[in-house]
């Protein structure tokens, strides 16, 4: 995917960095050149030096060919202004970080669709979100830390006719995530090991982020 991050702070290079080593070609702006230099040497990223809630800087950068666009600028205003930007040159997925939680209906309203506030950002919940928008997160606990998500498992999916012990058992399939739930047309199952999965199941699951993420990986859930 071609991903625009705004803002080079701390989070946003780590983002960068890691989207990088997942494949994805990412581009990072920041108004401070300084940061731009630095990081130039530290990530793969493309850096560009500039506003981002300026349209020349995101035409720049190249906002009408991204898959997703990050908010990361320090102030909630021009957070805003990035995103109301983003949004209308319809990027398919636009994700901004809240500093303060009184912006929530600004940011909805502005088109983002989804925020995290500053307490919540965790890699791997913003990585598997990035990487994986259908999934609807039901909750997340610990601050964040812990997720329940609700996917729904494509008929090609390897799992197909496998039972949940069966795949527990196996060795990709992480073992910081349980199934907590399927469910299948009107009827709601809480899973035992035998129970099998099939085609179209909408399955819960619950665990850390990280684990979550490589069993929808592996799983192939949308």
């Amino acid at each position: 995917m071609y991903i625009i991050i705004a803002g080079a702070g701390q989070v946003g290079r780590r983002i960068a960095d890691e989207l990088e080593r997942r494949g994805h070609e990412t581009v990072v702006i920041d108004i401070d050149e300084d940061v731009c230099d630095e990081i130039s040497l530290k990530i793969d990223s493309k850096i560009i030096h500039g506003d981002a809630s300026n349209i020349r800087i995101l035409e720049k950068a190249g906002i009408d060919n991204a898959d997703v666009c990050i908010g990361l600028i320090g102030d909630d205003s021009s957070n805003l202004a990035f995103t109301i930007l983003a949004s209308a040159f319809e990027v398919p997925l636009n994700l901004a970080r809240m500093k303060n939680s009184l912006y929530k209906t600004a940011y909805r309203k502005a088109g983002a669709d989804r925020t995290f506030d500053m307490t919540e950002i965790y890699m791997d919940s913003l990585i598997m979100d990035i990487e994986h928008p259908k999934l609807e997160t039901v909750a997340r606990l610990g601050a964040g830390k812990v997720s329940i998500v609700v996917g729904v498992v494509p008929e090609e999916s390897a799992a197909i006719g496998m039972s949940i012990a069966e795949i527990i058992m196996e060795e990709e399939f992480p073992a910081g995530c349980v199934f907590t739930g399927i469910y299948r047309g009107e009827e709601f199952i809480f899973p035992r090991g035998d129970e099998k999965i099939r085609g179209n199941d909408k399955i819960f699951l619950s665990g850390d982020s990280k684990s979550i993420r490589e069993a929808v990986e592996y799983l192939g859930v949308k």
